[in-house]
């Protein structure tokens, strides 16, 4: 089950990271698809085609979500989603969130952008070598401050302190070398990555 955000400040925020849209339930006007220059059919850019279509029309017109579950769908074995934990793979995602106007950002997505969507996404060995983790969640705190500002009773603030919670456990799980730990689908493992007081 899929329950994503409903409302339009939350899903221009969560576009910054990942795709909120079921695509065989998505309906729109074919004149905002037109206005957008529709799918690209930029071969490096697929996939994800279908989350870089939505940012394009997330920038320029409001989106939104049903509240309720009105499709389903199945999964087959060869299909693109099953059985990966990251159904579209980590490079795709990192090259996309680095073009110009890509997701949303302010301005030109720069390095720190592009270590965010690596490290949200698992792309580690795309991280920079001088990356710069307090960079990387300013950017964030950035856009999810003038995305709440345009909708004061939002819940984007929440959703910023939850996505810069999960961007420093990744960042401390890769730092200790505990980021190619797997999970395991019925279990939960808390694992502590602050070092030990000394006696």
């Amino acid at each position: 089950m899929h329950d994503h955000p409903t409302d339009n400040a939350a899903l221009q925020f969560e576009l910054l990271f990942d795709n909120p849209f079921l695509h065989s339930s998505t309906m729109l006007r074919k004149t905002s698809l037109d206005a957008v220059g529709g799918y690209s059919t930029d071969r490096s850019r697929q996939p994800p085609e279908d989350y870089e279509l939505w940012s394009r029309l997330a920038r320029r017109y409001k989106v939104a979500n049903l509240p309720e579950r009105l499709t389903i769908y199945r999964e087959m074995p060869r299909s693109l989603v099953a059985g990966r934990i990251e159904p579209i793979p980590g490079k795709a995602r990192v090259d996309f969130v680095g073009e110009p106007g890509a997701c949303g950002w302010d301005g030109v997505p720069d390095q720190r952008h592009r270590d965010v969507a690596a490290l949200i996404h698992n792309a580690y060995q795309m991280i920079s070598g001088k990356h710069d983790i307090d960079g990387m969640c300013r950017v964030i705190a950035q856009a999810g401050a003038r995305i709440h500002a345009g909708v004061p009773g939002s819940d984007v603030s929440e959703r910023v302190a939850v996505r810069i919670g999960s961007l420093l456990l990744k960042y401390r799980l890769r730092r200790a070398g505990l980021h190619r730990l797997r999970p395991v689908v019925g279990f939960c493992v808390v694992i502590s990555v602050a070092p030990r007081p000394r006696n």
